[in-house]
């Protein structure tokens, strides 16, 4: 049984290598396309690079592979005649940068970096130009209430356009009204003297005082976050009280731990849309 997997998995080793010529050719094009002085030879057309040649060099093997058939009239392993063509088509192609390509072609790094960066600067174009439409929107919607309004002033969620009525509660201790059914685990941020909010506090005052030397990081959210299971996170914009999106809990968290610590970490001043006004 070991022997036919042995078998098996041979039969793939040429399948592998074209693969493997093909990945190195597209990851070439791509740096070629993005980025200069970089040593790395671009293959321009689709006869250049390893890719065409290794495909010859499988179907050359093969053909051969029949002709032996053919000739001998008995069955033969294909690759006793594919595997030494494709090894000498690349050591013959590659001989100038064998070591490269045995230890990992330089390429593949380059593109995967490549990648990383553009994935990145896409992501922070995308968020400025949802902060923008949100600004806009903003704008829009406090110049048809016909107020004076800040548009970065953030809005009731209940609002219908017209001013409300309701008097505005002071968010640093923002208290939630009699007719709002509150859940004893629940933390709200800005009403300190809720349990709910306590028990964070002290969670949070904990794990600063073991981690307090790092920055807020994804891995400092999940320890908070898992010390506090089964809580919902609640927010006030001064008006009404509402659930938390995950960004926003995140930044209250971050801040939360900034605070404990006393200290500021950089993930928490930089452009985040958990900063944006809410409509």
């Amino acid at each position: 049984m070991n022997e036919s997997i042995s078998h098996h998995f041979l039969k793939t080793v040429p399948g592998f290598l074209i693969a493997f010529s093909a990945r190195h050719d597209e990851a070439a094009r791509l740096i070629g396309a993005h980025m200069t002085n970089t040593g790395v030879a671009i293959p321009t057309g689709i006869f250049d690079g390893y890719f065409f040649t290794m495909l010859i060099a499988y179907s050359t093997g093969l053909f051969f592979a029949f002709v032996a058939v053919v000739l001998m009239e008995q069955g033969q392993p294909a690759l006793l005649y594919i595997c030494p063509i494709c090894l000498a088509a690349i050591l013959i192609l590659g001989r100038r940068d064998l070591k490269d390509l045995w230890n990992g072609a330089k390429v593949f790094r380059l593109a995967d970096s490549l990648v990383t960066k553009t994935e990145r600067d896409w992501g922070k174009a995308r968020m400025k130009r949802f902060a923008e439409k949100r600004r806009r929107e903003n704008i829009a919607l406090v110049g048809g209430s016909g107020n004076n309004r800040n548009p970065n002033q953030p809005l009731s969620r209940r609002s219908t356009g017209q001013p409300s009525e309701e008097p505005a509660i002071d968010s640093t201790e923002a208290i939630p009204s009699d007719h709002m059914e509150l859940g004893s685990k629940d933390v709200y941020f800005g009403y300190e003297e809720h349990p709910g909010t306590r028990a964070f506090r002290s969670v949070v005052q904990e794990v600063a005082a073991d981690l307090g030397e790092e920055e807020f990081k994804p891995e400092i959210y999940k320890i908070i976050k898992r010390k506090l299971k089964g809580r919902d996170y609640f927010k006030t914009n001064g008006i009404v009280w509402a659930e938390a999106t995950k960004l926003e809990t995140r930044k209250e968290i971050g801040r939360a731990y900034d605070h404990a610590r006393g200290k500021s970490s950089a993930v928490l001043e930089a452009f985040d849309p958990m900063a944006l006004p809410k409509l």
